[in-house]
């Protein structure tokens, strides 16, 4: 386990429990998180054998929103493999694909400790034009081969707490960025404030889906291309303010990787 991320996350649950929020529920009526979390919390890009992350900045950009809207320190670590014990030092991991991808059978064992464990986990299609696309078929895929049964995804609806943990999406996520059309003959590029209304997808979905271990929200499955929207330099800030209430909802909702490691923390230094 890699010690500095245990550190860190030990740090983040001491002062959410300081701070009277040690725990956040699937329902809009609880009180926000924003001004009463502080702490520290180390991410990290999650790598397989048969993938790469499809945003490789993304993970930096997420870092960069949670250190300038709330009060938790992120900072980034190196590379992440799926089949690593330091995986479970992690409160929330992300997984972006563009492509086809088999998980080994070490992976899969891995990742399904993990998730039994208290770890959260965001897995994302970037193919987000594309409906039924071979990145978002090997990842639904993944979840089934690791959580059998248990792999049911369910709709969030806008009541759910992941979208009111810190910033409030009444509506859902926001919109997919925009993909220009790799065959288009002639793009015109315009300064941001010249810029039109922010095209939407005929296809997009208004919602994220999630998996539920013991009834607690274990992953979340997104179709809207959050990491490539993290990545752009303007029009992004609604997706990094959802980028922050996916993070700050792992660390705090019951049953987390945060608060199992700060019982032991706990235990170790009466």
């Amino acid at each position: 386990m890699a010690i500095t991320s245990l550190s860190a996350i030990v740090l983040t649950v001491l002062s959410l429990m300081m701070n009277g929020c040690a725990g956040l529920y699937a329902d809009r009526s609880n009180a926000r998180l924003r001004g009463k979390v502080s702490g520290f919390v180390h991410l990290s890009l999650v790598y397989g054998r048969d993938f790469r992350p499809a945003t490789p900045r993304s993970i930096i950009e997420l870092a960069e929103a949670l250190n300038r809207f709330t009060n938790v320190r992120a900072e980034v670590d190196g590379h992440l493999f799926l089949d690593s014990g330091d995986l479970h030092s992690y409160p929330f991991i992300y997984i972006s694909v563009d492509r086809a991808f088999t998980p080994t059978r070490e992976e899969i064992a891995n990742l399904k400790y993990y998730l039994w464990n208290g770890g959260f986990l965001f897995l994302e299609n970037i193919q987000a034009n594309r409906e039924y696309s071979q990145a978002e078929a090997s990842l639904r895929d993944m979840m089934k081969k690791t959580l059998g049964s248990k792999a049911r995804f369910r709709i969030l609806s806008n009541r759910h707490g992941i979208y009111h943990s810190f910033f409030d999406f009444d509506d859902g996520p926001p919109h997919s960025a925009p993909i220009i059309d790799p065959q288009a003959v002639e793009v015109t590029i315009l300064p941001p404030q010249q810029l039109g209304p922010e095209p939407i997808y005929v296809n997009e979905v208004s919602f994220f889906e999630g998996i539920f271990l013991n009834g607690r929200l274990a992953a979340v499955y997104s179709n809207k291309a959050l990491g490539r929207s993290w990545e752009r330099e303007f029009r992004n800030e609604p997706h990094l303010k959802m980028g922050v209430n996916l993070v700050l909802f792992a660390l705090t909702q019951p049953g987390a990787i945060t608060q199992k490691n700060a019982e032991i923390y706990r235990e170790a230094n009466p």
